[in-house]
């Protein structure tokens, strides 16, 4: 009598053996590859093993934004969409924005924690944080920090005629790190003047939404920018 595993399709063991994360499974495809390419098509960095686990190239233990995955409810797409909103990594970036920018930034690392990786690209540090590119502790807007007694903020200088979506950029349109300081923005941690720039969805006060639209814009979609300047 042949064991029940050995009559199963190779692509149904493959899949439970995902599942299972087993230490020991090869990580050549993904059985999600397909499904990060169809959501995000310029995230090209993360088909890979690494994107949720902390082995590149086998299965194993879960980093941050894999554990978030893995909690989540429903289909595979239904699973990304929902942690879409998190910071599973904590480094102060959406894992939306750290998906859709460039071809894409890790979302399940941070400087600190990127090194403990096994088998990990040469040049990982330099899609961690889109906010500290190559994890040298520099940001990539160039700012002064004012403190109070209650909490901590950054003020940016903007440029004299700063465009809808671009507080940081003087460019034809929004870049990327235009998207990340509004987030900045929108969690507090800079300040947008006038506001209004940092507000592209229409209304304020300044949202991840409107992080959002600037990347869409930043990455060659069509989106409107409405921001509310008079």
């Amino acid at each position: 009598m042949q064991p029940f595993v050995s009559k199963l399709p190779i692509t149904v063991v493959f899949t439970i053996a995902c599942a299972l994360a087993l230490p020991g499974a090869a990580c050549a495809e993904p059985p999600w590859t397909s499904n990060i390419a169809s959501l995000y098509p310029t995230a090209t960095r993360l088909v890979t093993c690494g994107t949720c686990h902390r082995n590149f190239t086998a299965f194993g233990s879960f980093n941050p934004y894999g554990t978030a995955f893995r909690n989540a409810a429903g289909s595979v797409n239904a699973k990304l969409q929902a942690i879409e909103n998190m910071d599973s990594d904590g480094d102060g970036t959406l894992n939306s924005v750290e998906i859709m920018t460039g071809a894409g930034f890790m979302p399940g690392y941070t400087c600190d924690a990127y090194q403990t990786t096994a088998n990990a690209p040469a040049d990982l540090a330099d899609y961690v944080d889109p906010i500290d590119i190559g994890c040298v502790g520099v940001v990539t807007t160039s700012s002064s920090t004012s403190t109070s007694s209650t909490a901590s903020s950054t003020t940016t200088t903007l440029p004299p005629t700063a465009a809808c979506s671009q507080p940081v950029s003087s460019g034809p349109s929004p870049v990327a790190t235009d998207c990340l300081f509004i987030l900045r923005v929108a969690t507090a941690l800079e300040t947008c003047s006038p506001e209004c720039v940092c507000a592209p969805k229409g209304s304020l006060p300044p949202s991840a939404t409107d992080s959002l639209i600037c990347l869409q814009v930043a990455t060659g979609q069509s989106t409107p920018l409405n921001c509310p300047c008079p």
